[in-house]
């Protein structure tokens, strides 16, 4: 197993985090690495579940080089200014990135990561939905390869709904609001609905799933260069989102 084969280490992806390979490192042609002596430096956020100290002890196992693992922000704000400062020092000891889904056309349009069209061949493209395929796509190349996803999803408390009196989950907005709350004033919880609301990047993700669920877009899905986002569709869903900041 080559230096190269590190990237292809990847689980099942749908967007969210991608695997990126600095210039400079395996996937820009040379063979030391970043990190020097043979060993491939792979940077990502902590890591809780164990998964990818599994995914590193796999590698270690059977490739001809040695990996490590370098520990970045949690916050992926943090971690992209960490990595751009780098780059734009002109250096960094990181070979691979597991990197935001949002990554690779900025870090791609400055010559900081390298083409791994070689590594993602159209008969790999059958492996991946195509949305993380061209999220990973910059000028016609490709620089990631999808490597895990975030899905939005809601999670609810079947007791206190029983114990509220409601028999289902909301399936609207306004519903979600009156369970929730009526819950927060009968068992006196601080908060009904959770979310990331905040002003920073995990509130705009959360923003687009309100206007998708709105029916609504960014970008007109059959003409990218239109922004649609000023629809009533879209302008409804941020709405809906406003109300749950507001109401914290």
């Amino acid at each position: 197993m080559s230096r190269r084969q590190f990237i292809k280490l990847r689980g099942g992806g749908i967007a969210g985090v991608s695997l990126l390979s600095a210039c400079g490192g395996f996937g820009g042609g040379g063979d030391s690495g970043g990190g020097g002596g043979g060993e491939t430096v792979f940077s990502f956020g902590p890591d809780d579940s164990g998964t990818r100290t599994k995914v590193l002890d796999r590698y270690n196992k059977q490739a001809d080089t040695k990996a490590s693992y370098q520990l970045m922000p949690a916050d992926t704000g943090q971690y992209f200014d960490k990595i751009r400062t780098q780059f734009q020092a002109g250096g960094g000891d990181i070979d691979v990135i597991g990197g935001d889904v949002i990554w690779p056309g900025q870090f791609a349009a400055n010559g900081w990561i390298a083409d791994l069209s070689d590594q993602v061949p159209d008969s790999e493209r059958s492996k991946f939905l195509d949305g993380p395929i061209q999220s990973n796509t910059y000028e016609g190349k490709r620089y990631g390869v999808p490597w895990f996803t975030d899905a939005g999803m809601l999670y609810y408390r079947v007791d206190l709904l029983d114990k509220a009196g409601f028999s289902e989950p909301p399936t609207t907005y306004d519903e979600l609001i009156e369970m929730a709350t009526k819950i927060q004033q009968d068992e006196g919880i601080k908060f009904g609905y959770v979310f990331q609301g905040a002003n920073y990047e995990g509130g705009v993700v959360d923003g687009l799933e309100f206007i998708s669920n709105a029916g609504g877009d960014v970008l007109d899905p059959n003409d990218a260069t239109k922004v649609v986002i000023d629809s009533p569709e879209a302008a409804a869903g941020l709405a809906a989102e406003r109300r749950f900041v507001e109401r914290e």
